[in-house]
């Protein structure tokens, strides 16, 4: 495996990267009727912007940044509850496709029409309506020369989820553990992605990573959820052995990823020329 230097993209690429997702919360705040794609692009505009407050070196975390992290955590979590279900929905529905006999069909359907059904469409509030518009006026801007402060937060940060893996990946990790880690992860994704010149080798992977950690993550969520219902006996059975099974393949999958990511230092060093 051969590790990679990252060529550090010019401070006028890095806000424009920064501005074009102003741009998308600028056409998000347009619409007057949201769908789960929207809702999803909203989420992933904040993670992005979030993913630059933690490359910042402490002493330049103001409280005008800390702020700024804040608002876009709670304009996130206000559209959370349309997102979590339309998740359980679509995650019951992959299991549904995984499933193999005639019991594992009928415990799938029956316990997907007891399932409240996500919201087909979701009206934003005028308080939501005007946070976008407020945070897409103003894009953050990263001070100017802090190459090298960058430079070694991103390789601090592409440390600490290397040591963290380990504790996430195993098989009695918690969901919490493992949500914490794939926050990282996709945070990490988003700081390559901003501040390199040309794609890294590494970022792929990292964006794979990011997406089996989300789907176990999803998994275990819905088995926490199917664990609050009456279920029938049966039904109960089954799927909480499709659910088994399907995070145990995805655990096996996910496992020579990670490794292609942190198994050495993938990341080494930037490089201006």
């Amino acid at each position: 495996m051969v590790s990679a230097s990252v060529h550090l993209a010019t401070a006028a690429t890095r806000q424009r990267r920064l501005q074009a997702v102003a741009d998308q919360l600028t056409e998000l705040g347009k619409r007057s009727v949201w769908r789960a794609k929207h809702v999803h692009k909203l989420r992933v505009c904040c993670k992005r912007w979030r993913s630059v407050v933690r490359l910042l070196p402490r002493r330049q975390r103001t409280p005008a940044w800390q702020q700024f992290d804040n608002s876009l955590r709670a304009l996130a979590q206000g559209f959370g509850q349309a997102r979590d279900q339309q998740v359980l929905v679509d995650t019951l529905q992959l299991l549904a496709s995984t499933a193999v006999t005639a019991d594992e069909r009928e415990a799938c359907s029956t316990i997907l029409l007891s399932f409240p059904p996500p919201l087909a469409a979701l009206n934003p509030v005028a308080e939501q309506t005007g946070q976008i518009h407020q945070l897409a006026g103003s894009p953050p801007r990263l001070p100017p020369a802090l190459d090298k402060e960058l430079a070694s937060t991103l390789q601090r940060n592409y440390r600490q989820s290397r040591r963290t893996a380990r504790q996430a990946l195993r098989k009695d990790a918690d969901v919490e553990t493992l949500h914490r880690f794939r926050k990282r992860v996709k945070y990490l994704c988003y700081q390559i992605e901003l501040l390199s010149r040309y794609r890294h080798p590494l970022y792929a992977d990292m964006s794979m990573l990011g997406s089996m950690l989300g789907k176990i993550h999803d998994l275990q969520v819905l088995q926490m959820e199917l664990a609050k219902m009456e279920l029938p006996p049966a039904h109960g059975l089954v799927l909480n052995q499709l659910l088994r099974q399907q995070l145990t393949l995805l655990r096996k999958a996910v496992d020579p990823v990670c490794s292609r990511c942190f198994a050495e230092p993938r990341l080494q060093g930037f490089s201006q020329d």
